[in-house]
């Protein structure tokens, strides 16, 4: 964000938030589409962590140590079919990741845009108005505090 000793132009500030913005949406936009073209079988995971091609599978024996003969199992053949899916929930969580660092960019986009006074307004409000409150539930509680002051003396 912009620091406060930073002396920016109102109109500056309007277009870096506007192009922040406009860039945080892009990458929301393109995270949601990706994600929706894999589901939809169109395209294929652009990010492919895990590959089937070149493993080579060295068979292990399990020992039943009952008496019955050790049964081979290549965990290759038992990985490999999952290879796409894992690929999938990785491409999911990058997505979000992705949607979630889009998002942030167009909030900070957001902030910079809004340079109206009302929002300084309102927020003095705010603090003005939880100050009240405030007040107001500590003249109850002193009053609270007299009455039972004044019910244990009688």
């Amino acid at each position: 964000m912009v620091e406060e000793g930073v002396n920016i132009k109102v109109s500056d500030r309007k277009i870096v938030g506007y192009t922040l913005l406009v860039i945080g949406l892009c990458i929301i936009g393109y995270s949601v589409f990706s994600v929706l073209t894999v589901f939809n079988g169109d395209e294929k995971v652009p990010i492919e962590i895990l590959h089937s091609e070149g493993t080579t599978g060295t068979q292990q024996t399990i020992d039943l140590s009952s008496g019955t003969p050790s049964i081979p199992i290549d965990f290759t053949q038992i990985m490999t079919p999952l290879f796409p899916a894992f690929n999938v929930l990785i491409w999911i969580a990058i997505a979000f990741f992705l949607v979630s660092a889009g998002a942030r960019i167009a909030l900070i986009g957001v902030k910079l845009i809004d340079t109206s006074p009302n929002t300084a307004v309102a927020k003095t409000r705010g603090k003005e108005k939880d100050k009240q409150i405030h007040m107001m539930r500590k003249e109850k509680v002193e009053e609270k505090e007299e009455d039972l002051k004044e019910q244990q003396s009688q």
